[in-house]
């Protein structure tokens, strides 16, 4: 009970609301590189529990000479999907691993299947992470400078709802409206559909004008 009552005085923290805005704006910009490192991910794990499974382990005898033996990894093998996941997730993050190279030129009797590694570093840490840091920095670095404009200057209002209340203003008709949910709605709609939208309901607009002009 006290942790989800500390938990609800976090939520209140508008650093923490930043925050949080921030990783759901970068998982739902960043999915389709996400879906392709996965993809690449998956391929590649599938293959080497195809090529490796049960070689690395510890009472295999050709590995007692390497790095991956005397520093006891022997967690990270291929001998099934989720370790053989867990070893290129760790690639991910510590990019080249040569240990894992080295272990399975010594187990593998498949000649120049430990190329596989070098080639799992240059298409998935180097350009399809790559890509992902890259753009996550990107997009993170926009939201704290939007945050940091906002602060200063207040928030950006909504354009297309300045063009509705400027086309009622110049026909004397009032318009009133009321903001509700994320503030920041406006960015969901690209340049083409705000002119789309916006010229659809000013020809509404005026047909129902000179309609009412004329009964009247």
């Amino acid at each position: 009970l006290r942790l989800l009552r500390m938990m609800k005085q976090l939520r209140r923290l508008r650093n923490v609301q930043f925050m949080v805005n921030a990783v759901l704006k970068i998982l739902m910009g960043s999915k389709n590189i996400l879906t392709a490192l996965g993809v690449v991910v998956f391929f590649f794990t599938t293959l080497s529990v195809q090529l490796w499974g049960g070689l690395l382990c510890e009472p295999n005898l050709d590995l007692e000479e390497t790095a991956w033996h005397k520093r006891k990894w022997f967690a990270l093998n291929f001998n099934d999907f989720l370790m053989a996941f867990g070893v290129w997730v760790v690639s991910l993050l510590r990019e080249y691993v040569p240990e894992i190279a080295e272990a399975i030129w010594e187990a593998s009797g498949i000649p120049g299947s430990w190329l596989i590694v070098p080639m799992f570093y240059v298409c998935a840490v180097i350009s399809v992470f790559g890509l992902v840091k890259a753009f996550t920095i990107e997009l993170f670095v926009y939201l704290s400078n939007k945050r940091l404009e906002e602060e200063r200057h207040g928030p950006r209002p909504f354009q297309p709802l300045l063009h509705i209340e400027k086309a009622f203003a110049e026909r004397d008709i009032g318009f009133h409206y009321c903001l509700l949910g994320n503030d920041g709605f406006g960015e969901a709609f690209s340049e083409g559909d705000i002119d789309v939208h916006y010229a659809s309901w000013a020809r509404t607009v005026s047909e129902r004008t000179d309609r009412s002009s004329w009964s009247s």
